[in-house]
């Protein structure tokens, strides 16, 4: 038997306080190649990635900490077309691999993605990254490890084979504090 709720209204609901706080937000007005956000403060416990994205073409898109480029990253990703399901691991990256724009090979589709760096300001951890998201025809979860205690201060984005990002591709980075 249904059960019949009546309206919700915002008093239904108990007052949640939000412990995220924007630390920065860049959207690209032209094509570029690469999008970097530096000075991150070390006052949160995780970093929150919201992304809206697109390439030119199809492309893998990738990821560096303090402009990292040695190969101490590995990555796991796991995504579907709807009808298929595929999961693929790389180790001993020069950088670590967070989405895929354009999926379908369709031009000036923008694509979007969250992503959660947890104890990225810790100098005794390797760092853990985790990336959702979907592209045209395709979902995916991914997971960046970054085998480096050095506390992470700044984040490149950039694309397969010197891609340009498109035009509108906005990134925001969040701080959430927490114990």
């Amino acid at each position: 038997m249904p059960v019949l709720l009546g309206p919700l209204t915002s008093s239904s609901f108990p007052s949640i306080p939000s412990d995220f706080y924007l630390i920065g937000s860049a959207e690209i007005s032209s094509p570029a190649n690469s999008i970097t956000i530096s000075n991150i403060p070390n006052d949160y416990r995780v970093l929150e990635i919201r992304a809206v994205f697109g390439t030119v073409s199809a492309q893998d898109v990738f990821i560096r900490f303090n402009g990292d480029s040695q190969n101490r990253y590995d990555t796991y990703r796991f995504y579907t077309t709807g009808a298929t399901q595929t999961g693929s691991a790389f180790s001993d990256k020069y950088s670590g691999t967070y989405g895929t724009a354009g999926y379908s090979g369709a031009t000036g589709t923008m694509s979007e993605f969250v992503g959660h760096i947890v104890d990225y300001q810790s100098s005794s951890k390797a760092k853990t990254a985790k990336f959702w998201g979907s592209s045209e025809a395709l979902g995916y979860l991914q997971m960046v490890g970054w085998r480096s205690l050095d506390p992470i201060t700044s984040i490149t984005f950039f694309a397969n084979n010197n891609i340009n990002f498109l035009a509108n591709t906005r990134f925001s980075l969040y701080g959430m504090v927490g114990s």
